[in-house]
């Protein structure tokens, strides 16, 4: 080994065949990152079709073995947070999205007023295929006929108590994920050297 150029040897190996390193993971972008796109339903119909297709095993997710205390520097904690949260993305909107449907499903008239706005909804891409729909002159695309539904709709939803529904369903997701994020051992199937820097620094 010439000593001008040194060999670099992984001392930390991925576990194989239990999770796929997350340094490998294909370059994609953040599930919150939706810089550049356009907000139609054809747009948040492909990102959700995305978040499932990156659902990842779920015994993986809940092995209990790999559950541990957080760790006790913030930086170390951040790291194991959002390492977790690009990993297990998919899993995190699944759990998001059942919180949200056992809201619906646990109030009778919410999800009344829910049926009722996609009738209407429906009701507006059916008059689309006759032609576009103007008002005062202006042609309204098929999102802008969308979101006058959804404002329409907005006391209804109010009456059926919808914002205690909302914020029940995203203070619940939050408490699962950043629970999850926060004490799921990631560092066991793919060792962080950062980490593995810190821990013989304190140790010294």
């Amino acid at each position: 080994m010439s000593a001008d150029n040194p060999t670099v040897v992984n001392v930390f190996p991925p576990a194989e065949g239990l999770i796929s390193p997350v340094a490998d993971i294909p370059d994609r972008k953040p599930f919150w990152d939706f810089r550049g796109a356009s907000l139609s339903v054809g747009f948040i119909r492909e990102w959700a079709i995305n978040r499932y297709h990156n659902v990842r095993p779920w015994l993986i997710f809940f092995s209990t073995g790999n559950f541990k205390a957080p760790p006790p520097t913030i930086p170390r904690l951040s790291r194991r947070f959002f390492k977790n949260i690009n990993y297990f993305e998919g899993n995190y909107f699944f759990i998001c999205f059942c919180l949200m449907i056992y809201g619906l499903v646990t109030s009778p008239l919410l999800l009344l007023s829910l049926s009722l706005f996609l009738v209407a909804c429906y009701f507006v891409t059916q008059k689309n295929t006759e032609g576009r729909l103007k008002l005062g002159g202006v042609e309204l695309t098929l999102s802008q006929q969308y979101t006058i539904v959804g404002i329409c709709f907005l006391p209804i939803f109010y009456w059926a108590g919808a914002g205690t529904a909302v914020f029940w369903a995203i203070g619940a997701s939050m408490f699962v994920v950043v629970l999850h994020a926060a004490t799921y051992h990631i560092e066991l199937l793919d060792p962080d050297p950062e980490d593995q820097f810190d821990l013989t620094m304190q140790s010294v």
